[in-house]
Parts: structure tokens; sequence; C-alpha cells
């Protein structure tokens, strides 16, 4: 299990036209993590389930402990510096923005600043904005 209390922040783009590989080459950028349309899900379903599209993955390198604000600010900034790329790949793509919170209690709140809301808005592609809580983690 995760550490209680952190954030995190990734682009995901996805795809069930156009390989990861592809993606990639598009945005001149190496993903932190990737899997293509086909490949098995997880290493016990080997044989069983088969990804149905390929995904391409950019994950915040700001600490956990930072705010999901902080976490967030360098993904948007990712994207604004890759307006165009990103416009060749919005016919083909689904463009997400993974938000996790992880709290080490059951209550808790999180807030955005309403500047990250205008500056996602103002991006020239969609853009989704997706949020896990995970609330009263325990430490592992």
């Amino acid at each position: 299990m995760r550490k209680a209390d952190h954030a995190l922040a990734t682009l995901r783009i996805s795809s069930q036209t156009m390989s990861a590989v592809v993606m990639g080459s598009v945005l001149a950028v190496k993903a932190t993590r990737s899997y293509e349309k086909g490949d098995p899900i997880g290493k016990r379903n080997a044989g069983d389930m088969f990804r149905q599209e390929s995904a391409w993955f950019l994950e915040s390198s700001a600490d956990p402990s930072e705010s999901l604000d902080q976490h967030i600010y360098e993904i948007v900034t990712f994207l604004e510096k890759h307006l165009e790329p990103l416009k060749k790949l919005e016919n083909e793509c689904k463009i997400d923005l993974v938000c996790g919170l992880f709290s080490g209690n059951s209550h808790g709140n999180f807030w955005l600043d309403s500047r990250i809301i205008k500056r996602v808005a103002a991006l020239k592609y969609e853009v989704e904005i997706v949020f896990d809580v995970y609330m009263g983690l325990a430490d592992a």
C-alpha cells in the first residue's frame, strides 16, 4: 500500500487506433510508462485479459509530499508547451489529467487553485481531469 497523505498527477493519452510508440514520437518525449493495445493486463492474467487500447503516461516529477496543485501545475505546464503536437493527437486520442490524492484519515478535502482551472480551460484541445481520492489509508 502507498504511504498515506500524498498526491500524484499523471498525463494519460490513450487510443484504440494509435500506438503508444507513435504518441511518444509525435510528442518527442519519453513516457514515464506505456502499454500497447493487445498487451496482457497484469502478469497474473497474462493469457486471459488484454488491453483494449494503447496508452502513454507522463507522471509529475514533483515529490509526492507536494500539494496536488503542484503536481497538476507541472502537467499543465507540459500541456501548454506541447500544444501543437497534442493537437495532432486529439482526433485519435483521449487526453486525461489523472490526479491521485491519498489521505491517512477518513476526513479530507482538496481544492484547486482557480488559476490552474483557467489554464486547463484555455488549452486548445479537450482535456478531462480525473480525480482518484483514497481516504483512510494506513501506512504499509
